[in-house]
């Protein structure tokens, strides 16, 4: 009979496990592969996959504090717009013009 091999599927939380076990444990990848019973090779692609996926994470969050930044200068541009007309120099006839 011809049996097809069904391939397994791993979740994420157990590869993140199977990488940072290679990482914390000093042991080779495919001694931590032959422990697990993962098909040679399986711990190269997930830890190249979680490491191209930090970067982007970092990048993420550079943007976020970017934006948060311009955010807040945002709310204090609006704060300061928001002030009575008549609190402004240029209203009340106090404005200087240095020349």
């Amino acid at each position: 009979m011809n049996e097809k091999k069904r391939k397994n599927v791993y979740d994420e939380a157990f590869k993140r496990k199977a990488v940072e076990l290679v990482k914390v444990s000093g042991k080779k990848q495919s001694q931590v592969e032959r422990e697990l019973g993962l098909y040679q090779g399986a711990l190269t692609g997930w830890i190249s996959e979680f490491e191209k996926n930090a970067g982007t994470a970092e990048e993420d969050r550079e943007e976020l504090r970017k934006l948060k930044r311009e955010l807040d200068d945002m709310f204090m541009e609006n704060e300061i717009l928001k002030k009575p007309w008549d609190s402004w120099p240029e209203a009340s006839g106090n404005l200087r013009v240095h020349s």
